[in-house]
């Protein structure tokens, strides 16, 4: 059994306590994977998504610590109360990617707070791999998705990033550079979210929640009618910047994302009558907000149906007389007879609609 065992704490991350673990015995984070738990990946996986019940036994049976405070410990619980299915493979809804590619990271979700970093003894917060994250709530502060010098994604456990508070690839600090203010409606959205989501309550000033009883909708409703109106936001948003491509919104950079969400968070706090008059200023209708972001909670389709339903007549279809060419397909004895009867069909339709015109 181990001893210098770190202190979980209830919103930290897994992967950073077996950081600190790996600390407190001057260990090397594959190193001490590898001898302690071999044949159970760590650091080449989203560790902190797709922790396995067998792994998680195996660190319990090592540290002492039960699997009920290791499963408390990842991202299970958040993604269960989002209402979304778990997925080992692939993208998770409602979780940021951090684009796994053997020891490194491609992507940008591993968020930091600069300031948080700056402490004793850091530790990563469950509540910054959310989609919905964009602040610290204890330092009112947008956090960061990369190094502020070369915009390297976080990677924590490669050359003791997250201990040193460095990047790994050029070694500055991680925490250099002007912090930015988030606008109160940004975070009182996702003070809400993480209330939601049963995440603990910040230490920071208390700037309320989004009273959003009079929706009368479950958490599960709530959550994904969010999410929908923020993936819209930001097809709007990346459209008006003449931006190509559809990129998914978990995907976006942080400085995008807090415009998304401070946008919608002001639609919700005026709700419906601001989301209605920004859809109509950018001429969405019903039958384009459904085929494109659907299906939509029953709380949003309300006001959905103030909008308009289409630009032109849904489900038109121009008629077209086949059956003289299903008559002569099925007259015709060879397949050469079949195509120069087509042909002459074509040519009298089409010295009809000449002399139409003359």
């Amino acid at each position: 059994m181990l001893a210098y065992l770190p202190t979980p704490k209830p919103d930290q991350a897994l992967t950073s306590w077996l950081l600190l673990l790996c600390r407190n015995h001057g260990a090397n984070p594959h190193s001490f994977g590898h001898l302690l738990w071999p044949g159970n990946s760590i650091w080449t996986r989203d560790f902190d998504r797709t922790a396995s019940d067998a792994t998680l036994e195996a660190i319990s049976a090592v540290t002492g610590v039960s699997v009920k405070v290791l499963s408390s410990m990842t991202l299970r619980d958040m993604i269960r109360r989002s209402s979304q299915a778990i997925r080992l493979d692939g993208r998770q809804a409602g979780i940021l990617p951090i684009g796994v590619y053997h020891r490194v990271r491609t992507a940008h979700g591993q968020q930091y707070c600069p300031a948080c970093l700056d402490k004793t003894s850091p530790y990563l917060k469950l509540e910054w791999r959310s989609e919905f994250a964009v602040a610290c709530r204890d330092h009112l502060i947008l956090l960061r998705d990369a190094c502020p010098h070369c915009d390297a994604p976080f990677v924590p456990h490669r050359n003791k990033s997250l201990l040193i508070a460095r990047c790994n690839r050029c070694l500055r600090k991680l925490t250099g550079g002007a912090t930015i203010q988030v606008t109160q409606p940004a975070l009182r959205l996702q003070s809400t979210i993480a209330f939601e989501l049963g995440l603990p309550p910040a230490t920071g000033s208390d700037l309320g929640l989004i009273d959003l009883r009079a929706l009368n909708v479950s958490d599960g409703e709530l959550l994904d009618g969010v999410r929908r109106m923020c993936r819209l936001r930001a097809s709007v948003q990346r459209r008006a910047a003449s931006q190509p491509g559809r990129k998914e919104w978990s995907s976006l950079r942080i400085g995008e994302r807090a415009a998304v969400i401070e946008s919608v968070a002001n639609a919700l706090a005026n709700w419906p009558c601001v989301w209605i008059e920004w859809a109509k200023a950018n001429d969405l209708t019903q039958n384009a907000l459904t085929k494109g972001f659907g299906p939509w909670p029953q709380w949003i389709r309300d006001a959905m149906s103030q909008l308009p339903a289409s630009v032109g007549p849904i489900g038109f279809r121009r008629k077209r007389d086949v059956a003289p060419l299903r008559l002569l397909r099925r007259q015709a004895p060879t397949l050469l007879a079949y195509r120069c009867g087509r042909a002459k069909l074509l040519l009298r339709e089409a010295m009809s609609v000449k002399d139409a015109l003359a």
